[in-house]
């Protein structure tokens, strides 16, 4: 039953609400010039290397920088040039970067200066190589394409269908999947999140006590005996 009315009642406001203010926020954005930063010394960019949770590698270095431009020229040991500076990174060339690419060291490459539309220095909209490669056809941007436009359209697709598939699993126990949409609004709207994490005051073993009026956290540090409930 929930997951029935869900579908019939939450896909609209997945599929309308939500997107419907990025669009108004994004149409604008658009690839105006080929580059920002052309004639000039310095090419600005980010620093970036594999995105990591822990041991757990949540996105590696070479889907990161796949599609990109490169701020920098990468050579491998033999001084052999692998991407030149202000050229697109292809999977191939992120392949050799990883498997062959120094740095001025001489180490083995863990971090890539890329460019990006975050240090963009176009004064209306994006420039292509600050965008990258097409996601759908993997070339160069280019020029005139509204990437504003598809950008909303990518996070609000998914999100309609976050939403479908909980028709499919209605019988299934687990988690409400609709709850996962709010909180895609409450990122990209910055609000506080109802129910906030609690940070420990020092570090131990956590405890949680369920009475009939609250729920408890409760951190006992084992070495000192100290403990505290949030």
């Amino acid at each position: 039953r929930k997951g029935m009315s869900d579908t019939a009642l939450r896909t609209a406001d997945s599929g309308y609400s939500v997107p419907d203010e990025w669009f108004d926020v994004s149409q604008e954005l658009s690839i105006r010039e080929v580059d920002c930063c052309e004639g000039q010394a310095e090419i600005p960019g980010m620093v970036v290397k594999a995105f990591m949770d822990g041991k757990e590698t949540i996105e590696g270095l070479k889907d990161r920088i796949t599609g990109r431009y490169s701020c920098e020229d990468i050579y491998d040991k033999d001084g052999n040039m692998i991407v030149k500076h202000n050229h697109m990174i292809t999977p191939s060339r992120a392949a050799k970067i990883l498997s062959v690419g120094v740095n001025a060291q001489g180490e083995p490459i863990e971090e890539v200066k890329i460019r990006t539309i975050l240090t963009c220095r176009s004064h209306v909209g994006i420039c292509a190589k600050c965008y990258g490669a097409n996601m759908a056809t993997g070339e160069a941007v280019q020029v005139g394409e509204a990437v504003g436009i598809i950008a909303a359209q990518s996070i609000g697709e998914p999100g309609t269908q976050l939403t479908m598939r909980t028709f499919h699993s209605g019988g299934v126990a687990g988690d409400d999947i609709t709850q996962g949409l709010p909180r895609v609004e409450e990122l990209f709207e910055a609000r506080k999140p109802k129910g906030l994490a609690i940070i420990a005051e020092f570090g131990g073993k956590a405890e949680i006590r369920d009475t009939k009026k609250k729920r408890e956290v409760v951190i006992t540090n084992e070495e000192t005996g100290e403990s505290k409930a949030y």
